[in-house]
């Protein structure tokens, strides 16, 4: 909402356009993900006035949380619930986003990485195969340990 509250400006609802929501919205877009070092603490105000590199800037994901957020408002609470609006301002708004950041890969990208992981250390070849192959999330394969546990035992290893 601060986001929002920031870029829309202390304005009556009934104010309020498309246009304007549009606006806010592409000014959210380029506000960098807040968990960086040289934008963590930073205001609002501040964070606008810099020119933030694409990728330090938050997702086309969260710039779309902040669209539903605005639907929600407008739509459910000023129209419906509190009857101030006749119509929402976000009726018909949509905003096209591009997110990336886990997108599938081809065959020939995964073939990329898995031949440069073999100039790596061991164990990220092994994370790479693994995430190439196992379906596993990097959280699942981040917390892999090495053990025997549970293992057949290697050749010359006895049991007891």
């Amino acid at each position: 909402m601060d986001n929002l509250l920031f870029f829309l400006g202390d304005v009556p609802v009934e104010k309020i356009t498309k246009r304007d929501l549009r606006n806010a919205l592409e000014a959210i877009r380029g506000l960098p993900q807040r968990n960086r070092k040289p934008y963590r603490g930073e205001s609002l105000k501040e964070l606008s006035m810099l020119q933030i590199p694409e990728e330090h800037r938050i997702s086309g994901k969260t710039v779309k949380e902040h669209l539903k957020l605005c639907q929600s408002l407008f739509s459910s609470y000023m129209v419906k619930e509190r009857e101030i609006l006749a119509s929402s301002p976000t009726e018909g708004l949509t905003l096209e986003h591009d997110d990336n950041r886990f997108a599938c890969l081809c065959d020939a990208q995964v073939r990329q990485i898995l031949e440069k992981a073999k100039d790596k250390p061991e164990w990220v070849r092994w994370f790479m195969l693994l995430a190439a192959y196992s379906g596993a999330r990097r959280s699942e394969l981040a917390r892999l340990t090495t053990g025997t546990s549970g293992c057949a035992p290697t050749p010359g290893e006895t049991t007891s």
